[in-house]
């Protein structure tokens, strides 16, 4: 479905580069640049132009997203977390 026409709610948009969004019916999606994954969309997916629909997450209702300068992180409504992108500790 086009989430451009859409008439859902928008809840969440984050950071200047990537943006991911939850709609109000638990669907996900995400744009922009993403050069470790963080798009959710795969490590081969650098770039989106238009809102891409999250298929691998699309069993989970997402309640709320956060993303950072190279991760993104959805919570599910069931209070479950994921996460795509740099995921090495410092």
């Amino acid at each position: 479905s086009d989430v451009c026409s859409s008439d859902l709610e928008l809840i969440t948009v984050c950071d200047m580069r990537l943006i991911s969004l939850p709609l109000e019916d638990g669907r996900a999606y995400s744009w922009g640049e993403g050069s470790s994954g963080e798009l959710g969309l795969g490590r081969s997916v650098q770039m989106r132009q238009m809102p891409t629909l999250l298929e691998s997450v699309q069993e989970e209702p997402i309640e709320a997203v956060s993303a950072g300068d190279n991760h993104t992180l959805l919570l599910t409504r069931r209070g479950g977390i994921l996460s795509f992108g740099v995921s090495s500790r410092r």
